[in-house]
């Protein structure tokens, strides 16, 4: 059966390596044709898309946007309304939510699922080619159930049954006849379930989940070490990526003999970057239109203008609707390949904690976090604010593997948070609280668990370290 398709995943590898010589030319004609489709929809004519005919001129007209931008046109097209953001017809909205609980509607165009599988399949192919046995071998694909959402009227389809739905028919009918699917998907008990139905599979060739977390919980249920139970497991993938490294790495330990890929840069939104093996992760710039933030300079830069060594935060414009989408994804270009960028995913731009004018960053807690080594002596760990009648303060939950002085600990994170201006004058005015240390018991069962009940698909829970949110409440289920 292999080689039936060996010269299909050949032809969809080769056609997208051929192009990385040409990106400049393949971004701007996936521009045009986006902005030439368009230019008769409401967005399109308050913007006069039929008027831009350069990159520059639309970068002049268009602003750059953010979700609650689009929130009333997305209302439009619930009650059923035409050429609101795109001349196609929208086929369904997908909700998404990140860890703030904000749902979000994504809409889904017949243009954005191709603009999708324009990476996916190059991905796929590239990942069948290395890793051949794989597809005659079962493999678990990490579901993400249709959550349904309550109270949400609409004319238009809310979200695809399932992830295979973001497929083309050839990947998803191959995919379909080895894939193995846990019988009971959308319960509490989902992970115990999930381990006890994939144990009985000891030929398992892949596993594919989107965070390094939800495997490591799966491996905790079962009964056998994973290397005895999948001796023939040839890959796993998952996130590896900003805050999944501390439980990708933990993962390399449980599976020293297979290989693990770290996947690229995907959201509900748009697909940025996939892994493409003995080369990196590569941009999607046959996918959709992107441009990249400086985060030093505050320059806008094109893909092929990007420098390595350099952070930026991602734009994107796509053919479902969203133009110039500020996707709040910060990335690193690491390096180049055939002159082509290659980029990480290294965490959310403005992740900015900031109650009381303390504006604490992202970077800078995470570097404290490093610096005294938290994250490599806990199985779990998680800073956040905390409210509790009148006091507010911040609170790092650690799941700590050895005893931990507590006091001390306390210390010294607490002296250097009062290293940050804003943090020390909060303190001072006594608008925070000292900074605590929560020890906890199976920290990250809990995480999953209160994302869960906030909305969360367990497919889409990206454990953090860094949260400014307050609703990430342990207390009550702390070790003393």
């Amino acid at each position: 059966m292999y080689s039936a398709y060996n010269e299909l995943f050949e032809n969809i590898r080769s056609e997208f390596l051929s192009a990385l010589g040409k990106i400049d030319f393949m971004q701007t004609d996936i521009l045009k044709k986006i902005l030439k489709n368009n230019s008769y929809t409401n967005y399109g004519k308050k913007y006069s898309f039929e008027k831009i005919k350069t990159v520059s001129e639309y970068q002049e007209a268009v602003p750059v946007t953010e979700y609650k931008d689009y929130e009333v046109y997305i209302k439009e097209i619930m009650l059923g309304k035409k050429n609101v953001l795109t001349s196609e017809d929208v086929i369904l909205l997908e909700p998404t939510g990140g860890s703030s609980g904000e749902l979000k509607l994504i809409p889904y165009t017949k243009g954005l699922k191709n603009a999708f599988n324009n990476g996916i399949k190059p991905w796929l192919s590239d990942l069948f080619l290395n890793f051949p046995d794989i597809i005659n071998r079962p493999m678990y694909w990490s579901i993400t159930p249709k959550v349904k959402q309550q109270g949400v009227k609409s004319e238009v389809k809310i979200g695809f049954e399932n992830d295979i739905d973001y497929l083309d028919i050839d990947f998803a009918d191959i995919i379909s006849k080895k894939i193995v699917i846990p019988p009971v998907l959308n319960n509490d008990d989902v992970i115990e379930t999930s381990a006890v139905f994939l144990s009985q599979f000891p030929s398992l060739g892949l596993i594919s989940v989107w965070s390094p977390s939800l495997l490591l919980l799966l491996v905790e249920k079962l009964k056998n070490s994973p290397k005895n139970i999948w001796k023939d497991l040839k890959l796993i993938s998952c996130w590896d990526d900003g805050n999944s490294k501390m439980y990708f790495d933990k993962l390399k330990s449980l599976f020293p003999d297979v290989k693990i890929q770290g996947k690229g840069l995907l959201s509900t939104e748009a697909l940025i970057s996939v892994p493409i093996e003995n080369m990196g992760k590569v941009p999607c710039f046959t996918s959709h239109f992107l441009e990249f933030t400086d985060i030093e300079t505050k320059k806008l830069k094109l893909l092929q203008e990007l420098e390595k060594g350099r952070n930026y935060e991602v734009i994107v414009t796509t053919q479902g609707g969203f133009y110039r989408y500020n996707t709040g994804d910060i990335i690193n270009v690491y390096d180049f390949s055939n002159n082509c960028p290659l980029i990480k995913f290294i965490g959310r731009g403005n992740n900015i904690s900031d109650y009381f004018g303390e504006k604490l960053n992202e970077d800078f807690v995470l570097d404290i976090i490093s610096r005294l080594k938290i994250d490599i002596n806990s199985y779990f760990c998680l800073f956040a604010p905390y409210k509790r009648d009148n006091e507010f303060f911040y609170v790092l939950y650690i799941e700590p593997k050895s005893q931990l002085n507590l006091i001390k600990s306390e210390v010294e994170f607490e002296n250097e948070l009062l290293k940050n201006f804003h943090y020390n004058y909060a303190r001072k005015l006594n608008q925070l609280r000292r900074f605590r240390i929560i020890t906890l018991k199976n920290g990250l069962n809990q995480y999953i668990e209160i994302c869960q009940k906030k909305g969360q698909k367990i497919g889409d829970i990206k454990p953090k370290i860094f949260s400014n949110c307050t609703i990430m409440d342990f207390m009550g289920k702390f070790v003393s």
